[in-house]
C-alpha cells in the first residue's frame, strides 16, 4: 500500500510542478545587465554569469545546479531584476549570478519533464539530470 501511495505522491508533485513550469515563465533579464561567458556545457551550450553592481565586495549565486530543479533558475532571474532595481541599496557589493550551471540537464528536464517525474529520483538519475 505504501508503494502505491509513494508513486501517487510522485505523480501529484510532478503534475503540479509540470503545470507551474508551463504557466509561470521566468522574466527576461534586465536590458542593461552585464553578461560574461564563463564556460561551456558538455553539449556546447554557453554558460553565462550576470553581474549586478560594481562594489568591491563580491557575492556569487549559482543557480540551476541540478537540471530537474528549475525553480532556482527562475529565482536567479527574479533576483537579477530585484537587484537591478535596488542596486542603490547595496553600493559596496557586486553580485554575480549564474542563472543555470547545468544547462544540459535543464534542457533535458524541460524536454522530458513528465518522464522523470513518474520515476522520481531514480528516473532523473537514469536520465542524467542530476
Amino acid at each position: 500500500m505504501s508503494t502505491i501511495r509513494k508513486k501517487l505522491g510522485y505523480w501529484k508533485r510532478g503534475l503540479v510542478g509540470f503545470f507551474q513550469d508551463k504557466l509561470e515563465r521566468p522574466p527576461a533579464f534586465p536590458a542593461g545587465l552585464e553578461f560574461t561567458t564563463v564556460g561551456e556545457s558538455s553539449e556546447g551550450r554557453k554558460i553565462g554569469i550576470a553581474r549586478v553592481g560594481s562594489g568591491p565586495v563580491k557575492i556569487i549565486l549559482v543557480c540551476g545546479i541540478h537540471g530537474n530543479e528549475t525553480g532556482t533558475v527562475k529565482l536567479g532571474r527574479y533576483l537579477c531584476w530585484w537587484l537591478e532595481e535596488n542596486s542603490k541599496k547595496f553600493p559596496d557589493f557586486s553580485f554575480y549570478i549564474l542563472p543555470s550551471l547545468n544547462l544540459d540537464g535543464l534542457h533535458l528536464a524541460q524536454k522530458k519533464r513528465i518522464t522523470w517525474v513518474a520515476d522520481g529520483l531514480a528516473g532523473s538519475m537514469a536520465a542524467g539530470l542530476t
